[in-house]
């Protein structure tokens, strides 16, 4: 792809906050002075952890005007936070991170509405020591020998979650920021058509014993066949049950009609059934995903996924193609009302910039520091472009949709007890180097 097709989408931003919440105040709070409190956090992933992170000092945050122009600048401190007046006449804004290889992270969000933008994530942290992980070794094999017919489903908070038929297996558990381990779910799956089987018990329980051994007595009864019906052709479904980290990885499937999906519930609470398409074409790529609630009672669920990817990708192009050096990206998506929030995503060898906003908006030509500015105009590496839509359904209020964002990443457990957060949309439209124009 071009260098952003001149210099008035290289001025551009493009943002896309990884999540909001944190902060330790009300999302639309006011400060003594009667103003909205501008209240943001920046953190880093410790890497090799599933769930744990660090603050992050110096990130730059730049509250702008509506023509993009920095009204101020603002820098986390030593724990990663920053805790101020709102300036009255911001309407959007940037987070920017530099890290220490020297790759810019630029997140942008247009069209503010909450001024807490809560806790962000950039990067990773590679301290050796961090992490305290340990090894579990599950082992299944008699089982297996007796039941050849099962594969085992291993999930909860682990590193990786695997369908599997070999006996043994081996996962790397890690604790959260308070050192909590949180679950292990295992499910015994037929191939084909029988009764599945569940298991669930703390992770914690386990640690004193690396060597987990599973007996059939173990497991109790759970689950059901349900039928995924789909407007497409069905590639990958997956189930989800509630964790204490938010939904946790089940069962994952490459569907076939003889296949049927389990469902394993626990507690009375409605487990969800998530269904993903990626199709190729025409020069780009998409992929679209579905999450929607299964009641107890059904054995059917219903899931139709967009098809309007053509039309989708001709408006992204349009939108670039009619981008000016004096302006910035119209762009016009209102048509997908089942989405809350579109989100563009540039990256190259030394930027990664990402922009998120209403579904119709313009990204205005914002004005970011000169090193940054400079490290995009040196870059020789082709940017790629993906633009992606985010929502929950008929709940397509944008302040709405952003508060739910804010809130789920305090409690990471509220997307699975949140009513309105169980019709999840996702749908991406990826263009590869030189194939948009």
């Amino acid at each position: 792809m071009n260098k952003w097709f001149g210099s008035a989408v290289l001025t551009a931003g493009m943002s896309f906050l990884v999540g909001c919440g944190g902060g330790g105040s009300d999302a639309n709070g006011t400060s003594g002075s009667g103003k909205q409190k501008l209240v943001f956090d920046a953190v880093t992933r410790v890497a090799g952890c599933v769930n744990k992170s660090k603050p992050l000092a110096g990130v730059q945050f730049i509250a702008h005007s509506a023509d993009g122009k920095a009204i101020k600048t603002f820098t986390t401190d030593a724990n990663g936070h920053i805790e101020a007046d709102w300036p009255e006449n911001a309407r959007h804004a940037s987070a920017i991170y530099k890290n220490a290889k020297g790759v810019y992270t630029v997140n942008s969000t247009i069209e503010v509405t909450t001024t807490d933008f809560g806790k962000n994530y950039f990067g990773e942290d590679s301290t050796p020591g961090e992490c305290s992980c340990t090894t579990l070794s599950i082992d299944w094999s008699d089982i297996k020998a007796a039941m050849p017919e099962y594969r085992l489903s291993v999930s909860g908070e682990f590193q990786n979650n695997l369908n599997t038929t070999v006996g043994v297996n081996s996962y790397r558990v890690c604790p959260n920021n308070d050192g909590q381990y949180g679950k292990l779910q295992t499910m015994l799956i037929p191939n084909n058509a029988g009764q599945s089987y569940a298991m669930e018990t703390d992770i914690s329980s386990l640690l004193s014993n690396p060597n987990v051994k599973l007996t059939f007595s173990q497991f109790q009864n759970a689950g059901r066949p349900i039928t995924v019906v789909s407007n497409v052709m069905k590639q990958n479904v997956r189930t989800y049950t509630p964790s204490q980290q938010g939904r946790a990885f089940v069962s994952y499937y490459p569907y076939t009609e003889s296949t049927p999906v389990r469902v394993f519930e626990r507690n009375d609470v409605k487990s969800t059934a998530s269904l993903s398409s990626n199709n190729p074409g025409n020069g780009y790529s998409n992929i679209v995903t579905r999450r929607v609630a299964v009641d107890k009672n059904a054995n059917t669920v219903q899931i139709n996924l967009p098809t309007n990817h053509s039309t989708v990708a001709q408006s992204i192009q349009t939108s670039i193609i009619n981008a000016t050096d004096t302006g910035g990206i119209n762009y016009d998506f209102s048509y997908m009302t089942d989405y809350a929030e579109a989100s563009y995503a540039l990256t190259s060898a030394k930027v990664e910039i990402f922009f998120s906003g209403p579904m119709k908006a313009q990204i205005p030509t914002f004005e970011w520091p000169a090193d940054l500015m400079a490290a995009m105009q040196s870059d020789t590496a082709d940017f790629e472009l993906e633009v992606y839509f985010m929502g929950y359904g008929q709940n397509t209020d944008l302040k709405a949709f952003r508060q739910r964002l804010a809130d789920k990443s305090r409690n990471l457990a509220l997307e699975a007890q949140d009513p309105a957060l169980l019709d999840y949309r996702f749908f991406s439209i990826y263009f590869g180097e030189n194939k948009l124009l």
